[in-house]
């Protein structure tokens, strides 16, 4: 009998002493979650201050700054969703500057993104009359701010727009082809393949490279021999050439998913982030446009730097303003990707 009583003891001991191992393993597991949840909610409020500091800057920007600093930072904001306050300023840059050459531009292309029906009407006329215009002094603004907004010249104006494709002036050529990309959905691949073979091309004269890179980025991704050819011709560059960063910024942007793994497209990518070591408001600005569509939070500190302007080594508060504008719509992007 006190055999069989102490076995039970021992059971009963054991089933306890399993109780207390499994309720300690659960207090912990409780408290490796609690502890996650608290680092989450702790990262995610830093977050959220990020967010909010970066619009703070574009606003700050916005009303500080002038001409198409004010414009780029207008747009950042628009394309955030934070547009609050955006069309009451630039009704007011309308009302004084709307007579300005060139800045007009700018002033109707924000305007025409804020607004709809015949109010949007009214302003993408103004930048069609303006393109129209072969005396005036803003046709290359205006094709380029069309191209921006998807508008296609040639349904309405076959002549004129032929006239531009052919043009001795080289931008104005270019962006009308941009321009003629949204015409329709076979438009856009022709515009590809007429802009990757300008940059390609060793022999185009290098500001019509850098104007196709910097189109080419807006088109769409690549196929895979045909990055790789830019690949090539990117790297064959000397490390000196003007405006690198903006073709290492066509390459990471227009490169496909197939590639994304390979040693190449790493490569561009530790080539591309040491080119801040030209420190000037172009590759900023070119690192910053990259960063919005693929960084990720481990590009925060770099680009929380730049919009406070902690090393500031820029020309010009213009050009200063610029970048931490460009700084400041990456780290809402990023944010909003991460939170």
């Amino acid at each position: 009998m006190k055999g069989i009583c102490f076995t039970r003891f021992e059971s009963i001991r054991n089933v306890r002493t399993d109780v207390t191992g499994i309720m300690k393993c659960m207090l912990l597991i409780i408290a490796t979650m609690l502890n996650a949840c608290n680092m989450k909610a702790i990262r995610d409020s830093e977050l959220q201050e990020w967010s909010s500091e970066a619009i703070d800057t574009l606003q700050s920007v916005l009303l500080k700054q002038k001409d198409w600093v004010k414009v780029h930072a207008a747009e950042f904001l628009i394309a955030s969703g934070n547009e609050e306050e955006v069309k009451e300023v630039f009704l007011q840059e309308l009302k004084h500057h709307g007579h300005r050459s060139q800045y007009r531009i700018g002033i109707w292309r924000v305007l025409t993104r804020l607004s709809s029906g015949e109010e949007a009407k009214r302003y993408v006329k103004e930048i069609v009359d303006a393109f129209l215009d072969v005396e005036g002094k803003d046709r290359i603004h205006a094709i380029e701010t069309m191209a921006k907004l998807e508008l296609s010249p040639l349904p309405d104006h076959p002549r004129e727009t032929r006239i531009a494709l052919t043009s001795e002036e080289k931008s104005l050529a270019a962006y009308t082809h941009w321009a003629i990309a949204y015409t329709n959905s076979d438009s856009l691949n022709s515009a590809q393949q007429y802009f990757l073979e300008k940059l390609l091309n060793e022999r185009e004269e290098r500001g019509q490279r850098q104007i196709a890179a910097y189109i080419l980025r807006h088109s769409g991704n690549l196929n895979e021999p045909e990055w790789k050819m830019l690949y090539d011709i990117i790297l064959s560059l000397p490390s000196d050439y003007q405006n690198i960063s903006g073709f290492w910024s066509t390459a990471l942007l227009c490169a496909p998913d197939s590639i994304r793994d390979s040693q190449e497209y790493k490569i561009m990518w530790e080539a591309f982030l040491s080119s801040d070591s030209e420190r000037n408001k172009r590759s900023r600005m070119d690192i910053a446009s990259v960063l919005a569509v693929e960084g990720d939070e481990r590009h925060l500190p770099l680009l929380l730097k730049w919009m406070r302007f902690k090393d500031g080594v820029i020309e010009n508060e213009e050009e200063d303003a610029d970048v931490r504008a460009s700084a400041a719509f990456a780290v809402l992007k990023i944010t909003e990707r991460a939170l």
